[in-house]
């Protein structure tokens, strides 16, 4: 008996990491055929999209097709928030219901399904199939600080790894900092270093973030919580005065503590 997993569910907070997670299972599923007939895209919002129910029998009709000349057929569902979120008796609900039947009797051999979107609700019919039939990943950020800064640690790291860069813990703290560890920018501004140091050593210093990546709005936030976190008290409240200074809201500089 086959026990290859077949469904995957990937959900998160920062588009980037879900769309990049979704995109390497996608291909694992099946290698370089991701952009030709074995997979098929679908939309779930967004330019292009059809209406929820529309798309969910769209949805069900692929599960139900095997691959061609019997190969691998992967399905992929992307922004698929209303699928994952679907509770109640209206028609999304019911066919959300039914397409977890399908993946509780397993999808025909060789098909797959990839489902994609920002956030899902646990208690649903559907999440609850997949946990039993399928695999769950959630890429949710953390609720506290450390966990926050940990996560887009290894983000970074992961970015410099793959275009070929090397950087010390003080140049990766750094860039996540001015980048207030949001995903989608850190990719934006690693790959510009990685075009900066092309043809040379690919290690990336502390001079070539200074001058390559601006500091944005959310790295001030990052920069308060990390003088509070290590103790340094002048530091952290010369900061708090130029983030209230700026209009930032004192109630969310404390709860970014937690």
């Amino acid at each position: 008996m086959n026990d290859e997993t077949q469904v995957y569910v990937v959900f998160g907070d920062e588009d980037y990491l879900v769309h990049s997670r979704a995109s390497q299972l996608v291909e694992r599923l099946a290698p370089g055929e991701a952009g030709g007939y074995a997979v098929e895209r679908i939309e779930g919002s967004g330019e292009g999209a059809a209406e929820p129910v529309e798309t969910l029998r769209r949805v069900l009709e692929g599960v139900r097709t095997p691959g061609l000349f019997g190969g691998r057929r992967v399905i992929w569902l992307r922004a698929a928030d209303f699928l994952l979120t679907a509770t109640g008796n209206d028609e999304v609900a019911q066919l959300a219901r039914r397409l977890a039947e399908e993946i509780k009797r397993r999808l025909p051999p060789g098909v797959f399904l990839v489902v994609s979107g920002t956030r899902a609700d646990q208690r649903s019919y559907f999440m609850r199939a997949c946990r039993e039939g399928g695999r769950i990943e959630c890429l949710e950020k953390g609720s506290r600080q450390w966990e926050k800064e940990e996560r887009a640690r290894a983000v970074a790291m992961r970015l410099l790894a793959d275009h070929g860069l090397r950087a010390g813990d003080e140049v990766v703290t750094e860039l996540v900092q001015r980048t207030g560890g949001e995903a989608g920018l850190m990719h934006q501004e690693v790959m510009k270093l990685a075009a900066y140091r092309y043809g040379r050593e690919p290690a990336v210093s502390g001079d070539d973030v200074r001058k390559l990546v601006p500091a944005s709005r959310e790295a001030a936030r990052w920069e308060f919580a990390d003088a509070a976190a290590s103790g340094d008290t002048a530091r952290a409240l010369d900061i708090l005065r130029r983030l209230l200074g700026q209009r930032h809201d004192p109630v969310g500089l404390l709860i970014g503590l937690g």
